[in-house]
């Protein structure tokens, strides 16, 4: 038999709001209640955010390296490799266009899909959800294949 539709609507946000509490202070992390009753939760998954010290004017190239410094060494070195394929794909895929040879067309635009994935793989993995996307915006400056419209 259904809840009724008070029931329905109400139940799972007050389970998720102790369930989300309760998984909170167990992780430590901060909780804090507003005026509203409205739950903030403070997280860091470990995560690199967005860097406010780093200059508007920056280049698309600054950027990525900026962020690129502050990961790993070896999620950097795969980062670097991929990206030199991708920036190595970009005259290829001009030569074929203008040489109107699809075949060729189709087989760089698979392997761009292929190496930008696994970029972009790597950014959701090491980076919050608005750094990822600044850097998606970045390297769509640098390489015209993978910029978002």
């Amino acid at each position: 038999m259904p809840l009724p539709s008070t029931l329905s609507n109400t139940l799972p946000g007050a389970l998720l709001c102790c369930l989300t509490c309760v998984v909170m202070v167990c992780l430590g992390n901060q909780v804090s209640l507003a005026a509203e009753d409205e739950i903030t939760l403070f997280l860091d998954d470990g995560r690199i955010g967005l860097d406010e010290s780093l200059p508007a004017d920056s280049s698309a190239t600054e950027l990525i390296e900026h962020y690129y410094h502050r990961i790993p060494a070896a999620k950097g070195e795969r980062l670097l490799v991929l990206r030199q394929r991708l920036a190595g794909l970009m005259p290829d895929y001009e030569v074929a266009f203008t040489a109107a040879d699809t075949a060729e067309v189709n087989s760089i635009l698979s392997a761009v899909t292929r190496h930008w994935s696994a970029i972009l793989g790597l950014h959701d993995e090491l980076f919050t959800p608005d750094l990822a996307l600044l850097l998606r915006d970045a390297y769509g400056q640098l390489y015209p294949l993978v910029a978002i419209d």
